[in-house]
């Protein structure tokens, strides 16, 4: 199919012009990866040709704007991901000749080492070294000195009661310690800080520093078998000991708090189908509770919750239900409804509180009429059991992938006269809303960034539309500041032309915002 030689150069011009973005093993980073089961999937499911992946990448790479390659350089980077997914090389150059191209499908080889799968074998769970934090330091986490859960505490208020730092000595502040993880992709961690530790994650380091100095105590690295999604992670769950994790290839795990040993280690989520672990774990008494993310991959979302101690599952509650609302082809595959953020947790209720991404196909609304329950949606459910206790859809039938993104943060307040216990929700869709939790009525809402044409349906000549697909309100959602009673909501928009059932890459990233509201 192409020489080694004409890989090598598709592999100077691919570490160039496209490993920034893609990762330089092409892993994956701020877009997706481009060598492993994930790829070969997504390009060989569907009976996709040579043809299909150049054409892709000579009309939408780079896509920083920057100078175009020729077309022999394109054709030189197609061979080098030929090379890195096990096409084997030969004796002919490949080139961009459209019937040749067309004449290779993009089969996964049989011996390609992307595409075997080792199966991690089970070892009992053991014990950790210590046994803090306990489940009543978790419960007043919004009055401890700490930072600990990854949004502070159950609440989600990302809020700290401590005030040493004031306007007064603000300008004062300088570097106290710099610790590198070593990682360049793009670096989402939500630290959890606990008696003077730090624990941050990499997509596949967990890493525990002294949050004085910097100074290393332990760094574990997990090595994925066989199939890994977008390397992403935002963080760990720390309880009894215990530093809790998702990992790029659907495992849970558990590390000692003391020593970064592993305890246990149990598979929950089905790389091959698409699902992967991007967010921190939320753990409560007995149990942890994660959901897997990237709708994207056509995955059929769901949240749920496992022992502490060894992994084990106990409850499973699937957001893509309500099949009268998704009505279409049944030859087009429908799914979506992940979880990519923290939930948060009413310990009084026992109500846990999960925001649930955007439908897919993500553009394409005709293949999937109605309103796609529970996409885009507040899922109120018992911590307990799983079972669902009310839930609100934010954007019913989403055609523009405005994942709904934050259930929180919860507080209680006076609203027009009336004592409230609130939910705050922010999404993509760039509006700020908020709930009465034991109503469900929606209080308030309000645009926290620019919103244009929002209800123009998507079409194949193009649909300009803002927030587009990277605006809104993202991974990092809002914080409530009790002494104010004020919410701080960040945004931020960015114009994307949406058109058919595809994606234009974006060019540019959305310049950030903050704003606050009073309620």
């Amino acid at each position: 199919m192409y020489t080694p030689a004409q890989a090598d150069r598709g592999r100077d011009l691919y570490q160039a012009r496209c490993a920034g973005c893609h990762g330089a093993r092409l892993e994956g980073g701020s877009a997706p990866a481009l060598a492993g089961v994930e790829f070969l999937r997504s390009w060989g499911a569907h009976a996709l040709t040579v043809d299909d992946l150049y054409f892709v990448i000579r009309t939408t790479m780079p896509a920083d704007s920057g100078t175009r390659l020729s077309r022999r350089e394109y054709v030189d980077v197609v061979t080098y991901l030929l090379q890195r997914n096990g096409y084997p090389a030969g004796i002919t150059e490949l080139t961009a000749d459209r019937k040749a191209l067309r004449a290779v499908k993009l089969v996964p080889p049989a011996e390609s080492v992307a595409t075997r799968r080792v199966a991690r074998p089970m070892a009992p769970a053991r014990n950790p070294s210590t046994s803090r934090p306990t489940q009543s330091e978790l419960d007043h986490a919004a009055e401890a000195e700490g930072w600990l859960t990854p949004e502070h505490d159950y609440a989600g208020t990302k809020y700290s009661p401590l005030s040493r730092i004031t306007r007064g000595n603000v300008k004062a502040l300088r570097t106290e310690c710099v610790y590198q993880v070593g990682d360049v992709a793009s670096f989402q961690a939500m630290p959890v800080v606990y008696n003077g530790v730090m624990y941050l994650t990499t997509p596949r380091l967990t890493i525990a520093l002294d949050a004085r100095t910097c100074r290393l105590i332990w760094r574990r690295e997990w090595r994925e078998e066989g199939t890994e999604r977008r390397p992403r992670n935002r963080g760990v769950a720390v309880k009894a000991g215990r530093v809790v994790r998702g990992t790029t290839d659907g495992q849970l795990i558990a590390l000692d708090a003391a020593t970064g040993e592993q305890l246990w280690t149990r598979q929950v989520a089905d790389p091959s189908a698409g699902e992967t672990f991007t967010m921190p774990p939320l753990i409560y008494d007995s149990l942890v509770v994660i959901g897997p993310a990237l709708s994207e991959r056509g995955i059929s979302g769901w949240v749920g919750a496992f022992r502490l101690a060894d992994g084990e599952p106990v409850w499973r509650f699937e957001t893509i239900q309500n099949r009268s609302t998704w009505q279409g082809s049944d030859s087009v595959f429908v799914g979506g409804a992940s979880v990519w953020t923290p939930p948060t947790l009413d310990p009084a209720t026992g109500t846990l509180y999960v925001a649930t991404a955007n439908p897919v196909p993500d553009f394409a609304g005709d293949v999937r009429l109605g309103d796609n329950l529970y996409s885009n949606s507040l899922l109120a459910l018992d911590v307990r059991t799983g079972s669902l206790r009310w839930f609100h859809q934010m954007v019913p039938h989403d055609t523009h992938d405005w994942d709904f993104t934050h259930a929180g943060p919860l507080f209680r307040t006076s609203i027009l006269g009336s004592l409230r216990n609130a939910v705050a929700t922010a999404g993509k869709d760039g509006v700020l809303r908020v709930l009465d939790r034991q109503t469900h009525e929606v209080l308030y809402q309000t645009p926290v960034t620019t919103r244009d044409n929002v209800d123009a349906p998507v079409t194949t000549a193009g649909t300009r539309a803002c927030p587009g697909f990277w605006g809104g309100v993202q991974w990092n959602g809002p914080a409530y500041h009790p002494g104010l009673r004020m919410l701080f909501v960040n945004g931020g928009g960015l114009v994307q032309h949406l058109q058919g059932r595809h994606r234009v890459p974006p060019h540019s990233r959305p310049q950030p915002s903050r704003r606050h509201f009073r309620e």
